[in-house]
């Protein structure tokens, strides 16, 4: 288990701006990038079929040539979801230094961050937020958050065929993420605000907050994919 900690570190020499600008020490929290837990496991299975093998030992030449040599291979990964940072939009007017940039929420006390059942359409508790009364900063922490974790199981089968002795073909079926585990992205966790008819600031709550409207991974190839399949045959010589 590692834990990574930094105060606003995002790499790529992205700007980073903290919510207050006199309190750097103030965003010193989980990096957006920290994977609590990632496990990852791995077997290789010779079958026990065809020459020189328990099963089908005396087979002759065909059968052993389409049931013996195969070799199953399997890797299975799971680890944590990535840190959450909610923010809240407010007028240049109501934070104490009026640099109104990566702003947060408060949080309200006796509110669990998530909702007793979390799901894609209702992964956040958005009564768990109010807006800073004007002049404060919001008390909810940077990367406060976790977004979901991931798992998926990956299986190879290959069979190596001798042609000849020096030119062997080999077969091989894959398929990543096999059970079609699905792979969950981020949720929104934006909120803004607005003056109500006493001038105090209200909660605007967009329709989508904690919504997980995508996938983990938008790439065709990689890690958190749906389940692809994949066939290849090599020659070697």
């Amino acid at each position: 288990m590692v834990h990574a900690i930094d105060d606003g570190a995002v790499g790529g020499a992205e700007a980073t701006i903290p919510e207050n600008q006199s309190c750097r020490s103030c965003e010193r929290a989980s990096s957006q990038f920290d994977m609590r837990e990632h496990f990852t496991s791995s077997v290789i299975w010779q079958l026990p079929a065809g020459k020189g093998h328990a099963l089908l030992e005396n087979a002759n030449p065909i059968v052993n040539g389409i049931l013996g040599g195969w070799q199953f291979a399997g890797v299975g990964t799971a680890r944590s979801g990535l840190p959450l940072n909610v923010t809240i939009s407010r007028p240049a007017s109501a934070p104490p230094d009026e640099i109104n940039n990566s702003q947060r929420p408060n949080l309200v006390a006796g509110q669990p961050l998530y909702p007793t059942n979390p799901s894609p359409s209702d992964w956040l508790n958005v009564a768990a937020f109010s807006v800073p009364a004007k002049g404060t900063w919001g008390d909810a922490g940077r990367n406060l958050l976790g977004a979901p974790g991931h798992w998926q199981m990956d299986v190879a089968l290959e069979k190596r065929i001798q042609v000849r002795e020096r030119l062997p073909f080999t077969f091989r079926a894959e398929a990543f993420n096999v059970l079609n585990v699905a792979q969950l992205g981020n949720p929104v966790v934006s909120l803004s605000s607005k003056a109500g008819s006493n001038g105090a600031l209200q909660l605007i709550v967009p329709g989508n907050f904690g919504l997980i409207n995508g996938a983990f991974s938008t790439t065709p190839t990689g890690s958190a994919t749906p389940r692809e399949i994949e066939l290849s045959l090599r020659l070697d010589f």
